[in-house]
């Protein structure tokens, strides 16, 4: 299993944390343990609602993903959406089972996040992401974090950048190391990526999901 990303919903979550495998990471210099310490800031602000919280924990290139996301989940057609890599394709699936079209229309990236966040979207608990990396090397003010899985480091890495003084997770950094933790895991439970996909939204968001989920909210 791998390391959990911020924005996995409470049943994605709960089956990694299930695993067990979220361990500690040793000796830190003084920006690696900021950098902890923000990730622990984040999992706060996703617990208490606390979108602009939330906000100082992300990068600002993740706003242009978080904007991709939403225009996705308004806009593109069922072959584009199906084309996608898993974990944007699980957030444009989940984006247009919860929200409405009137509400994603006035929002830009950064409201994007801080809505989803002040809506307990991601209201899961400690994710353990302080301790999801092994090694966090530092080289001014970017710093990249060894992913571990089954407690070992792979071969994958997460981006931090400081900006405004504040050390802060680039999510966008996140999806290929997640792309494939959803892969492995519907090769595991023996369903297709798509089907996954809709039976952890299911899941989590309570509400049975129709094929109308792949169309369009707003057709240009």
């Amino acid at each position: 299993m791998h390391a959990i990303p911020r924005r996995l919903p409470t049943f994605l979550a709960l089956c990694i944390a299930a695993a067990g495998i979220l361990l500690g990471a040793g000796c830190d210099n003084k920006d690696a343990q900021a950098i902890r310490a923000m990730l622990v800031q984040y999992d706060a602000a996703n617990n208490s609602k606390n979108g602009r919280l939330a906000k100082e924990c992300v990068t600002k290139s993740s706003d242009a993903q978080y904007e991709s996301i939403r225009r996705h989940a308004l806009y593109s057609d069922e072959r584009t959406v199906r084309a996608l890599g898993p974990y944007i394709k699980h957030q444009v699936l989940m984006t247009r089972n919860r929200a409405s079209a009137p509400q994603l229309e006035v929002l830009t990236g950064e409201d994007y996040l801080v809505w989803t966040t002040n809506e307990g979207w991601f209201a899961n608990g400690d994710s353990g992401w302080s301790t999801s990396f092994g090694k966090i090397t530092v080289k001014g003010d970017s710093a990249t974090g060894v992913v571990l899985q089954d407690g070992k480091p792979t071969g994958d890495r997460v981006s931090f950048m400081k900006e405004d003084g504040r050390w802060r997770i680039d999510e966008t950094s996140m999806g290929q190391h997640l792309d494939q933790w959803y892969r492995d895991l519907a090769k595991f439970e023996g369903m297709s990526v798509d089907d996954l996909l809709i039976f952890i939204e299911e899941e989590d968001s309570g509400r049975e999901i129709s094929n109308s989920i792949w169309q369009p909210m707003i057709r240009k």
